[in-house]
């Protein structure tokens, strides 16, 4: 697959998205978590824009942007909330890599070593591998569910609750209405066994 950096003109997801906008699925995205975060938009909103075509992920966590650039830090020691964005990722039935993207620190500042990165990277994957197989478990409880629902019903919650869709996507991906799936998520949302 070929994948569009978030970087330069195209850092947050929501311009990515308009440049995405009527371009073959074979190219997707490669967030890199710093420049939307950069731009002021959260993970959540970025999934929005770009989630379905997220297909790399490069990590990498910061203490500040000084003069001449950033002060780089561990995983998940900075300002960037990297467990966080990861794990949301996670959530949302991402699968595909995250990459180390390790650079130096701006002339003058001390950051950190290549070796000290890959060590809290070996560190954010245990703390992820937790959170994946909870959420591995979560997804069984709720498909075992979903089974006892009427066929129709079954498709509408799955791509919400199991792959996290939004109203729109769902639309476009069951030929159901908004308004026709937000009735179906409604009729069944009494009986939910999670909360929502």
């Amino acid at each position: 697959r070929v994948v569009i950096e978030t970087h330069d003109s195209v850092k947050d997801g929501a311009s990515l998205a308009r440049l995405l906008d009527g371009v073959p699925r074979q190219i997707g995205v490669l967030l890199d978590i710093i420049h939307p975060w950069d731009m002021g938009e959260s993970i959540e909103e970025t999934w929005k824009h770009i989630g379905e075509r997220i297909y790399h992920v490069h990590l990498k966590d910061i203490t500040g942007t000084v003069p001449g650039g950033r002060v780089y830090c561990a995983l998940g020691s900075g300002l960037l909330d990297v467990e966080k964005k990861a794990a949301y990722l996670l959530k949302q039935g991402y699968d595909g890599f995250f990459s180390l993207e390790w650079e130096r620190s701006a002339e003058g500042y001390e950051g950190i070593t290549l070796e000290m990165q890959m060590e809290s990277l070996l560190e954010l994957e245990e703390q992820l591998a937790d959170k994946l197989w909870q959420r591995e478990t979560e997804i069984k409880e709720v498909e075992a569910w979903i089974e006892t629902l009427k066929p129709y019903q079954r498709n509408v919650i799955r791509l919400r609750y199991i792959e996290g869709r939004t109203w729109r996507q769902i639309e476009k991906k069951t030929h159901y209405t908004k308004d026709g799936a937000m009735r179906i998520h409604r009729k069944v949302k009494k009986c939910l066994p999670f909360s929502t």
